[in-house]
């Protein structure tokens, strides 16, 4: 779920959803962390996002999430630009 869902799935929902199997995958842990489900749809849904872990990975890996986990997807990163980051593209 991301915090622009709606009753279709759009490209930036899509980026956003992607970027949490990252963020999960480089750091070992959810994004958003709650005592029970509630509280974490409720965190998700307004974008109370957790970076404390990132500052623990590769500092290009890290640029990349923080450009794809933008609460406006407006501000988000396209898939195509993600692909051209330099993580991607060196790795």
């Amino acid at each position: 779920m991301t915090p622009s869902v709606t009753s279709s799935l759009s490209a930036a929902s899509s980026t956003f959803c992607i970027s949490l199997s990252l963020y999960a995958s480089l750091t070992g842990r959810k994004l958003f962390k709650g005592k029970d489900q509630k509280e974490v749809i409720q965190l998700n849904r307004n974008c109370e996002l957790n970076f404390q872990h990132v500052e623990k990975i590769d500092v290009c890996a890290a640029d990349l999430l923080k450009l794809l986990l933008k609460k406006d997807p407006a501000r988000r990163v396209s898939a195509e630009e993600a692909l051209q980051h330099p993580f991607i593209m060196n790795a």
